[in-house]
């Protein structure tokens, strides 16, 4: 039996790639893709660069400095490492031979690159590829909480962070829905995350969850949700758009709406079935502000507003917000893309004519004051040299042409992220071979309005990325925050809270309304987030005044038994009975203290019950 070069080559325990003289693919066998984590038959016939650049510094992909490259104009074989970025911060290293190929004529035609790994570094990519699994269906926090908890066997947590929380919602999608097949629905909405994804990821956001056809999304950094939000309205719905519009004649609106503040992140859920996520008044507020926005709009709430530096001169003030528990309603801020001023020079690389005017007459119908067309690389570099804002690629220019474009910019220094690509017809591999290149704007070409206003807001999405960040919030800025927090949840009329130090006091003067008992279960929830620690050995003290000391025992139960059953106070894990109660009625006293011996023995039959039913559902599952 025998076996061809490429069956040989496939079977191999090592990766090989085999490169023509112009760096082209010519064959990747399996172990090669296996490593770098792409088909090998999306590789085959690509550029090596594609594959490669992604694992390599930004400051150090330059073609010429390539092992490859050298390895050619030398004639040498060469030994290095690469370093293989498999995500989750994880960094692989594998041993590279490049060598030199030749013809009979001892003419160097290629070259050909071994990729070596041991049985350590396989573990390590299979790792990472369950990880890269994982993460498909979990969020980065949720992810990194069960690897932890995993490796440490800790019990479940609740931690209090101040994030902020961003709700972007498709605009009418349930009546699209209703029009098409299960199947088209669910590519329309995977259509839109894939791209919206690949943005949020770059801002260092976390999608907390999708809900249908609106995604919840944490950020740590209040400026990177802004950004973040403003550049998928800008740049990348139009993209999104275009493809719709060609495969389904359909196109998306969005409501996004932006809070920040003090949440709660913890494990939520059942013993067989849990949820790692964020809660809170400030998720709920973020929700909120998503609703009132019109379409294709961005509103901030003021905790944002005060968090986003020079950004927020792109911002006014449009409405106010009435927030159950609070004091004073939250006012809310509209993004105005409009008062961003536009490019005073942009250079055009465009070879064709015809082309060439129609993309002059369109900038200049924006309102740029300065085009320069260039057609090759030599006149590139030359006006290159002189400062421009943008620089905006043509629809004639082929994918190696862009990389070339690119290599020029960052040869005099200018950031790659200038780059507008121009294509006729937009196609998922365009979009990732340009995100390989680092490029993440395009615009679709066609002969409509929609250009004209995609082109200008591709540019304005880059002017914002000129405007300098605000410094991170300062720990006095937080106090600051948490003071003003606690300052609302102390001031609600019908009944008056206070703080001591390990202690929580009500004073109640006679009966409350629902609302009234609903708002003190609310400011009592905040409180108990704010002072709490892991030893909790807090108490909530009641003094009941005046009529307050006849409550009977109905009234008494209508307020407590929420307080009580409030899982985010969590009366269950304290080590002993919180309450205590101030009156000179003894009658009262005994009433008080009777209903919570009876809401004690709820809680220790219900937890009995709950027990049984878990232990019942594990033996089920086995």
């Amino acid at each position: 039996m025998s076996f061809s070069a490429v069956e040989i080559l496939n079977q191999l325990n090592s990766g090989v790639c085999i490169l023509d003289r112009n760096q082209n693919i010519v064959y990747i066998n399996y172990k090669a893709s296996h490593i770098f984590g792409v088909s090998h038959a999306d590789l085959r016939g690509k550029s090596y660069s594609n594959m490669v650049f992604p694992h390599i510094p930004e400051n150090m992909r330059d073609i010429r400095k390539l092992p490859v490259t050298i390895a050619m104009q030398s004639g040498k074989e060469l030994n290095y490492t690469l370093y293989i970025n498999r995500g989750f911060g994880s960094k692989i290293p594998v041993d590279c031979v490049v060598s030199p190929i030749l013809d009979k004529n001892n003419t160097i035609i290629g070259t050909s690159e071994t990729y070596i790994t041991g049985d350590v570094i396989n573990k390590r990519i299979q790792k990472t590829q369950m990880q890269g699994v994982m993460s498909q269906f979990l969020s980065l926090g949720a992810l990194e909480y069960i690897e932890g908890k995993a490796a440490k066997r800790e019990d479940s947590i609740a931690i209090k962070r101040y994030r902020t929380i961003a709700f972007l919602d498709i605009v009418g999608f349930t009546s699209m829905s209703e029009k098409y097949e299960p199947l088209t629905v669910i590519n329309i909405l995977n259509d839109f995350y894939q791209k919206v994804h690949h943005t949020i990821k770059i801002f260092e956001g976390d999608i907390d969850k999708f809900i249908g056809d609106a995604m919840l999304i944490v950020f740590s950094n209040t400026e990177n949700a802004v950004r973040c939000m403003t550049d998928i309205i800008l740049k990348d719905l139009p993209i999104v758009n275009a493809q719709l519009k060609k495969k389904y004649s359909e196109e998306l609106s969005l409501h996004v709406g932006i809070n920040s503040g003090w949440v709660i992140i913890g494990e939520l859920g059942a013993s067989t079935r849990k949820d790692f996520t964020v809660i809170g008044d400030n998720v709920n507020i973020a929700s909120r502000i998503q609703s009132l926005t019109s379409p294709n709009e961005v509103w901030i709430s003021a905790g944002c507003m005060s968090n986003i530096g020079q950004l927020g001169m792109l911002f006014e003030q449009v409405d106010t917000m009435k927030v159950k528990g609070k004091k004073r309603p939250l006012t809310l801020y509209k993004f105005q893309p409009e008062k961003l001023s536009m490019s005073k020079r942009v250079l055009v690389f465009e070879k064709s004519e015809e082309v060439k005017s129609d993309l002059k007459l369109r900038l200049r119908r924006m309102g740029v004051k300065e085009i320069t067309v260039v057609a090759d690389e030599i006149q590139l570099e030359r006006e290159a040299q002189v400062e421009f804002d943008n620089m905006v690629i043509g629809p004639t220019a082929q994918m190696s042409e862009i990389s070339k474009v690119q290599q020029i910019l960052e040869k005099v220094g200018h950031r790659k992220d200038l780059i507008i690509p121009i294509a006729k017809d937009v196609k998922p591999e365009s979009i990732i071979a340009l995100e390989r290149l680092g490029i993440h704007t395009i615009v679709a070409y066609d002969e409509t309005e929609n250009f004209d206003i995609s082109l200008k807001n591709a540019i304005k999405s880059q002017s914002i990325k000129k405007i300098k960040a605000k410094e991170p919030m300062s720990d006095k800025e937080r106090e600051k925050w948490i003071e003003e927090e606690k300052e609302d949840a102390l001031n609600i009329s019908g009944f008056s809270l206070g703080l001591e130090k390990g202690k929580i006091n009500i004073e109640i003067g006679g009966n409350l309304e629902d609302d009234q008992i609903s708002s003190m279960l609310i400011q009592l929830e905040k409180l108990w987030i704010y002072e709490h620690k892991k030893d909790i050995n807090d108490k909530i003290n009641f003094n009941f005044l005046g009529q307050g000391k006849f409550m009977s025992r109905p009234e008494l139960e209508k307020i407590l038994r929420p307080i009580y059953a409030s899982e985010q106070l969590k009366i269950k894990r304290w080590k002993e009975n919180p309450f205590q109660i101030k009156c000179d009625n003894e009658e009262l006293k005994n009433r008080f203290f009777n209903i919570i011996k009876d809401l004690n023995n709820e809680l220790v039959r219900y937890e009995r019950e709950k027990s049984i039913i878990d232990q019942a559902s594990e033996a089920i599952e086995i």
